[in-house]
């Protein structure tokens, strides 16, 4: 009897996903690898599915609202790009529509981008942008991590502050862990902004795991911006003990671009 019971929950709950995968799957080759999970691997599939199949990003777990001014200033951020047109680039038609549509933002012209093919390129020229900042910083990491660069970084804040530069982090909750209250008290201090994306709460964790951000923004004045695969952790300047120095690139970005950039990080904000 009791194994009737369990199997007929099983069914039922099998069957609710079912229907809701193929509702609202993604893509059907993500939708059939999540079925056979599901037919082929007895509760594990389920739980698989309830732990890292769901899309955070529709149930929208931050819960926060969108002001009408931010939206507003996201309309205005559109209407500054230059996008690139089907008629100009007619050969590239599909690859366009591709990126708009799994991105959200259009793909533009006349960008001035600047490869930066190490930790140490990538910080020397984040902090000259940021000490030519006049109006606004806005950095979103995966990993921000306390030491020499988080230190200059705290003491460069300090001078932009005073200066009139309003300052706002976004650091993930999970990648940047290890960053300590002092340090955050340390920053709010002297006037940035700095919040966490999805932090780590009792209860919750399950339900956030698969949905982490892992961008590495900085947009200034939305005059230049930075993005790619370095994050703030001296392991990509002074290196590890263990490992060594982590290589990895960033992009320096000058041009329409930067408001995409711009409008990535408003989003994730809200």
């Amino acid at each position: 009897m009791i194994y009737i019971i369990f199997f007929t929950l099983y069914f039922l709950i099998a069957l609710l996903i079912i229907f809701q995968l193929i509702l609202y799957g993604a893509r059907p080759t993500k939708t059939l690898a999540w079925l056979l999970a599901i037919f082929t691997i007895p509760i594990g599939g389920i739980l698989l599915y309830i732990i890292l199949g769901r899309n955070r990003r529709k149930q929208k777990l931050y819960g926060r609202e969108k002001f009408e001014e931010i939206t507003e200033y996201l309309k205005k951020i559109e209407n500054q790009h230059t996008p690139v047109t089907s008629i100009e680039y007619n050969e590239h038609n599909k690859l366009i529509h591709m990126i708009t549509k799994n991105c959200g933002s259009a793909p533009s012209t006349e960008n001035n981008v600047t490869l930066l093919k190490n930790g140490y390129a990538t910080f020397i020229a984040i902090f000259n942008a940021l000490q030519a900042a006049k109006h606004f910083i806005h950095l979103e990491y995966y990993i921000f991590e306390e030491g020499k660069l988080a230190d200059e970084l705290l003491e460069l804040f300090k001078h932009k502050v005073k200066d009139g530069v309003m300052i706002r982090i976004l650091y993930d909750g999970i990648g940047s862990r290890s960053l300590s209250r002092t340090y955050i008290k340390k920053l709010k201090k002297i006037g940035v902004e700095i919040y966490s994306f999805l932090p780590i709460r009792f209860g919750q964790f399950l339900s956030s795991v698969n949905y982490r951000n892992h961008r590495k923004i900085i947009v200034i004045d939305n005059k230049i911006a930075f993005t790619g695969g370095i994050n703030v952790s001296d392991k990509y300047v002074i290196g590890d003990p263990t490992l060594g120095i982590w290589h990895d690139m960033h992009l320096q970005i000058e041009g329409p671009a930067v408001y995409s950039l711009q409008a990535i990080f408003l989003k994730t904000g809200i």
